[in-house]
C-alpha cells in the first residue's frame, strides 16, 4: 500500500465481523473499495484471518441448515444433495451414459490408418 494507511487493522476486523466476512459489504461500511479491503487482508494476517473466520462460520451455519432440512423436514432436495456429495463413496453418484452410433444407426466403426496403435487411443 503506497502512502498513509487510512484504516487500522482493528477497524477492518470489526467490519469483517459486522458483515459476515463479505468484503464488498465491509468496504461499503468503511467507505472504501473492495480492493482496499483486499490490500489490508494481504498485508495483515489478523485481518485476513478475521474475514476467513467469518466465512467459515457462514459455512458452518449453512451446514446446520442443510442438516435440519434433511433431518427435520426431510426435504428431498437436501437429501439428494447430501447423497450426491457426502454419499459419493457409497455409490450415490450421477452418471451420464452415451451411446455413439454411426450414420446408419448402427455401432460406430473406427478405422485406423498409419502408425496408430489402437491401444494408445
Amino acid at each position: 500500500m503506497a502512502g498513509k494507511q487510512q484504516y487500522k487493522a482493528e477497524e477492518l476486523i470489526e467490519a469483517a465481523r459486522k458483515t459476515g466476512g463479505n468484503k464488498a459489504a465491509a468496504a461499503r461500511l468503511l467507505g472504501c473499495t473492495r480492493q482496499t479491503v483486499d490490500l489490508y487482508c494481504n498485508r495483515y494476517v489478523t485481518v485476513k484471518q478475521a474475514f476467513d473466520d467469518e466465512r467459515e462460520t457462514m459455512v458452518d451455519w449453512a451446514e446446520s441448515g442443510l442438516r435440519d432440512a434433511v433431518i427435520t423436514t426431510k426435504a428431498p432436495w437436501a437429501i439428494k444433495f447430501i447423497l450426491r456429495t457426502l454419499g459419493k463413496d457409497r455409490g450415490y453418484t450421477e452418471r451420464v451414459e452415451q451411446e455413439i452410433t454411426g450414420a446408419d444407426g448402427g455401432p460406430l466403426t473406427v478405422h485406423y490408418t498409419g502408425n496408430v496403435d489402437p491401444d494408445d487411443v
